[in-house]
């Protein structure tokens, strides 16, 4: 009996190596898994960040698009106000008396020409127009518009002034009295 005792004491003997060995291999197949793991979870973890980075920054455009869109909604009403009022606005009518070459270094001079109504039935229009003309002095203007509108055939010459739009910066020559090249 003591030969089987020993028997069985080697045979456990074996079986424990065996287990052991057995145990070992999937303890360190589970580290490897492990380790796979965690290195899948901290590049997961890495890659949120990221991406919440960039969804932080996504909302911050957003919220700044948001009041551009709002600045120019209400640019757009102030436009469309400012539209409705110039609509509302009589209309601004020039007539244009130039000759076929434009003085040069002259300025754009507006004068008043008036036809009274007794006078219309004798010429194609009565009341006040605004004519625009090339000149290289207020005297120069005047004196182009009486010869065009005489007093003998009922009309008035008024006064002549630099044209507003034609002082404006925007106006060819700048500000103040705008030149003519040709």
């Amino acid at each position: 009996m003591s030969a089987a005792l020993a028997y069985a004491a080697v045979a456990l003997l074996l079986l424990s190596v065996v287990l052991t060995r057995a145990a070992r291999r999937q303890l360190a197949t589970a580290r490897k898994r492990l380790g796979e793991e965690e290195t899948a979870t901290l590049e997961a973890g890495r890659e949120l960040q990221v991406v919440l980075r960039e969804l932080h920054d996504a909302e911050q455009r957003l919220a700044g698009l948001d009041g551009r869109m709002r600045e120019a909604e209400a640019a757009v009403e102030d436009a469309q106000r400012a539209l409705d009022a110039a609509r509302q606005t009589p209309d601004e009518r020039y007539h244009v008396l130039d000759r076929s070459e434009p003085a040069r270094n002259g300025a754009v001079w507006a004068v008043e020409v008036a036809r009274p109504a007794e006078a219309a039935p004798a010429g194609p229009w009565s009341g006040v127009r605004v004519y625009l003309v090339a000149a290289a002095s207020q005297g120069e203007a005047l004196e182009r518009v009486v010869h065009r509108f005489p007093r003998a055939a009922g009309y008035e010459v008024g006064r002549a002034a630099p044209w507003p739009p034609a002082t404006a910066p925007g106006f060819p020559g700048g500000a103040g009295r705008p030149t003519f090249r040709a």
